[in-house]
């Protein structure tokens, strides 16, 4: 850690309050597995937090490979068979795949609402067709142009639809999907299939997304950022970010002067990057469920905000998500730093798993090192003396710095395991060493990450 690393501002009362010196901030980024041990982190985890994320794998059926046709993108020409457009009647053709990310996009957000509640907007004008998902204050839209055959240039209207209709109708699709719409109904038909698609009234449908929309200006010119940099910061920074429930004054994740960050009582995560320079928001880390995977279904994105939106886009596909008036206390600005221990990670990784399954967020884990930091360090895994268990092993590391004396280091084990969920790609992790908290980095191409946690230091 060097001295020209960015500093951050005290706060009276903060976490981690601690005396201001010649030290090293904290910086950070990633989420690079060690090894094949990334699912097991995540079981972890997930089983400290009181069990898994929601998904709903399976509840509307799958996809195979064979059915998932090339397409081309936007609006095709509507196969109508022998049964030509009435008056008044309005068709568009969507290819298999391209209604297949639709449907994607979709369902990354509306999968987090009840079954009766999943329901999308479809808003046919000239330009194309625009599929909306909404929860009231998130939204994702997908946007196929061109213009539908047999609509007036002047006409825009919506029509509300339930998604596990659209899922079911696209599973019988290979090659083009045909919409048509007459009167408030709609009929699709793929490959001399046919079926009406149930239509709901459009009151009711949460409009509230669509007025803090326009609210954000997106004419100033913002650049192309990577959605892989701001995936794995988010990623990161989601695990560290507590529940609701368990600390709603750090419920939040806080992006400002290029660094994005989430707090616990007793630990810090930052993820310092380029693409996050321009920004200065905060919002609710429950929407990350449903953002993660909607960054992967484009490369890049523009990012806007106002102080009640952020909007994300890139081509076909936009999202946005309502932001909190909240700021996250500040962490100081320098540390007084001792000593360095360099231990291998994988080694260690491993340990921490360990201690972790055993004992649960009772756990702590204890390192010890000897006077001159030469022999190998012992390690330590237990409940602090609530049972007779105990996790022990020796591991070869060593310490930098100007160390004197032998060392005992206390950490829990939950914030270690969430620290380690970074991932480490050198071989070794360093552990940065104050008087009331210990330090990680790591850095990568285009993004740091870094954590700060307490922990019980003797000397």
């Amino acid at each position: 850690m060097s001295d020209d690393k960015q500093d951050l501002n005290d706060s009276a009362g903060g976490p981690f309050k601690e005396e201001h010196r010649e030290g090293t901030p904290i910086d950070p980024m990633e989420n690079v597995h060690f090894g094949d041990l990334g699912s097991e982190f995540d079981d972890l985890l997930k089983n400290l937090d009181g069990g898994a994320n929601a998904s709903l794998d399976g509840e509307f059926g799958t996809l195979g490979a064979d059915e998932i046709q090339r397409g081309v993108s936007g609006l095709t020409e509507p196969e109508l068979g022998e049964e030509p457009l009435g008056p008044g009647e309005v068709a568009f053709g969507v290819s298999a795949a391209e209604l297949q990310t639709i449907l994607k996009a979709l369902t990354a957000l509306l999968k987090f609402q009840s079954a009766t509640q999943r329901r999308c907007r479809l808003t046919i004008s000239s330009s194309g067709v625009a599929w909306h998902g909404n929860t009231g204050n998130a939204f994702i839209e997908y946007v196929t142009r061109g213009r539908p055959t047999n609509l007036d240039a002047s006409t825009s209207f919506p029509i509300i639809v339930s998604l596990a209709d659209l899922y079911a109708a696209a599973r019988t699709v290979r090659h083009i999907a045909t919409f048509r719409i007459k009167e408030g109904a709609l009929r699709f038909s793929a490959d001399r299939f046919q079926r009406p698609i149930l239509t709901h009234s459009i009151k009711g449908y949460p409009t509230h997304t669509d007025t803090l929309r326009r609210g954000v200006e997106t004419s100033v010119d913002r650049p192309q950022v990577s959605s892989a940099t701001i995936h794995k910061a988010f990623f990161f920074l989601s695990r560290i970010a507590p529940s609701e429930e368990a600390a709603p004054h750090f419920n939040y994740i806080e992006v400002k002067d290029a660094v994005a960050r989430a707090l616990r009582v007793s630990m810090g995560a930052q993820v310092a990057s380029a693409v996050f320079e321009g920004l200065n928001l905060t919002f609710k880390p429950r929407f990350l469920r449903w953002v993660i995977p909607a960054l992967k279904l484009r490369a890049t994105f523009q990012i806007w905000h106002s102080d009640k939106f952020c909007l994300f886009r890139n081509d076909e596909l936009t999202f946005g998500f309502e932001l909190a008036q909240q700021q996250l206390p500040k962490l100081p600005g320098t540390f007084n730093l001792s000593d360095t221990l360099l231990v291998p990670a994988s080694a260690f990784a491993t340990f921490v798993q360990r201690g972790a399954r055993m004992f649960r967020e009772r756990g702590r884990v204890i390192i010890q090192s000897d006077e001159q930091g030469a022999a190998a360090l012992v390690l330590m895994a237990d409940d602090a003396g609530e049972t007779p268990r105990k996790l022990e092993m020796s591991l070869d590391g060593h310490r930098t710095g100007t160390h004197v004396g032998p060392l005992r280091l206390e950490m829990h084990v939950e914030p270690l395991l969430r620290t380690l969920s970074m991932g480490i790609s050198s071989a070794n992790i360093e552990i940065a060493i104050g008087s009331k908290a210990v330090y990680i980095e790591e850095p990568l191409d285009d993004a740091r990450l870094s954590v700060v946690m307490t922990a019980e230091v003797q000397r």
